[in-house]
């Protein structure tokens, strides 16, 4: 039996067609995971950010 827990939670980002002139465009990949990290401690006040992986 394993010993370990694992807590999920699911946050959607933009998404879109990788079209040259789509809005998107120009985002990266970092740039779209900074929306769902800065909403974590909105959802989860007591977590502590260093045990995030």
């Amino acid at each position: 039996m394993s010993t370990e827990a694992y807590a999920h939670d699911a946050i959607r980002t933009p998404r879109g067609r990788g079209k040259a002139d789509g809005a998107l465009h120009g985002t990266g990949p970092a740039a779209l995971a900074v929306g769902p990290i800065h909403e974590l401690p909105g959802r989860f006040p007591d977590l502590d950010p260093a045990v995030v992986e």
